[in-house]
């Protein structure tokens, strides 16, 4: 059922002083514009189809409008691999990355966009896999039944996790694997 939700956050409880303080960062307008300028591009292009956004995209039209580079297919296929992705899964991750390419101005969809739009995956990741905690994407142990003696619970933000993946999308080219990234301090 999870699988069938585009966009899963968990939104970690902010502490009072944090919420105090004055955050600077785009405008409300400038958001708009660019989601406008996404929506349109997407209209024009899916119209022929009879679509009108990202998300009512079948198969077909995913193959078409969503192809993924190499590094982007590696990090596809260590997610799937790790996290147990179900079909549709793999799939709203394309779409959700398709968006975010727009959103940043970009035609083709590269692996930061797929990095991002696994984050919002927030749910898989809890549920699918056994262990909780994102981390455990990061490691060749078999996963761990929540029932079992080794099972944690991992207390990391939606920043710590959006790192982790951040990290993968600065492989190079020529790397064969994904760097495990350091702890935060």
């Amino acid at each position: 059922m999870l699988d069938r939700i585009d966009l899963q956050i968990d939104v970690p409880r902010v502490p009072h002083k944090d919420l105090a303080d004055p955050v600077e960062g785009e405008s409300s307008a400038t958001i708009r514009a660019r989601v406008e300028k996404a929506r349109t591009i997407q209209r024009e292009r899916l119209a022929p189809y009879g679509l009108h956004a990202n998300a009512a995209m079948a198969a077909r039209h995913i193959r078409k409008f969503c192809p993924v580079d190499d590094q982007g297919q590696k990090l596809l296929e260590m997610v799937t691999d790790k996290l147990g992705l179900s079909a549709r899964s793999y799939s709203r991750i394309l779409k959700v990355a398709r968006t975010i390419a727009y959103l940043v101005g970009e035609e083709n969809i590269h692996q930061q966009h797929l990095a991002e739009a696994i984050q919002y995956r927030g749910l898989d990741r809890r549920n699918q896999l056994p262990v909780l905690g994102s981390s455990d994407i990061w490691t060749d142990e078999p996963p761990v039944s929540r029932r079992g003696f080794r099972c944690r619970r991992l207390r990391r933000s939606g920043i710590h996790n959006l790192r982790l993946f951040r990290a993968a999308s600065s492989i190079a080219p020529e790397a064969a694997e994904v760097p495990r990234p350091q702890p935060p301090s």
